[in-house]
């Protein structure tokens, strides 16, 4: 039986709609909402302990970025994961990512206030997963934002959007492989979060050229590990 609004206590009241986005993106990355099955919007709603329409707005913006499909008269389907997926969201990884990340360091994008915080956010998440492994919401969190990072302040708006759609679903095809993983999860955590520890301090470096070679190397590393622990199940 499901927990009656499950979710609610994760949710304030300010910018309710990006928070569901963000809440439901996570309940989908971490298959709360697992590939491949189906549910109202309603029941969504309550999980959360809102009413239907922002759930409905954020749906949208999942929906857009292939997350999940909206049935008339039938709820929401989150999107199944095929070895086309895998495929498709790696190979665009490996070309954009590394120039993104390069390029956010030689237009010199963040190194304003604001965004210099946000790094330093980032690297001190980091530090906190190393020291809990076991904090898959902190790790999540920490990962979403780095990646974020690599690319949200480029003036290319068109290269951020498509990003954006590719991140979405790397994510989810990652944390449904690493939840199926014969690998210990602490040993995981601890190798990603140490690659991202890598990148994190390129940039603040400004090594551009490192920051490069570090993501390209997180790539073909975690497109390995999803390999195979797909392969594995």
């Amino acid at each position: 039986m499901r927990k009656e609004k499950r979710l609610a206590g994760r949710i304030s009241r300010s910018s309710l709609r990006e928070q569901i986005h963000d809440l439901l993106l996570e309940a989908i990355i971490t298959s709360e909402y697992p590939p491949g099955s189906t549910i109202s919007i309603d029941q969504i709603a309550e999980d959360c302990g809102v009413s239907a329409t922002p759930v409905r707005e954020a749906l949208v913006a999942l929906e857009a970025v292939g997350l999940v499909k909206l049935l008339p008269n039938k709820g929401v389907y989150f999107s199944d994961i095929t070895q086309e997926d895998v495929d498709s969201v790696w190979e665009v990884r490996r070309v954009l990512e590394p120039y993104a990340a390069k390029s956010t360091v030689l237009n010199n994008c963040l190194d304003g206030k604001d965004e210099m915080a946000l790094l330093t956010e980032v690297h001190d998440k980091l530090l906190r997963v190393m020291e809990d492994p076991d904090n898959l919401s902190e790790y999540i969190e920490s990962d979403l934002l780095l990646h974020r990072l690599l690319f949200e302040h480029l003036p290319n708006k068109l290269l951020i959007s498509i990003l954006r759609q590719v991140n979405a679903q790397y994510a989810r095809i990652r944390y449904v492989a690493e939840g199926s993983s014969t690998n210990g999860r602490t040993e995981l955590v601890t190798e990603v979060t140490s690659e991202h520890l890598r990148i994190v301090h390129a940039l603040m470096e400004k090594d551009a050229d490192r920051v490069e070679a570090e993501v390209l190397q997180h790539l073909l590393n975690s497109e390995s590990r999803t390999r195979n622990s797909l392969s594995a199940n």
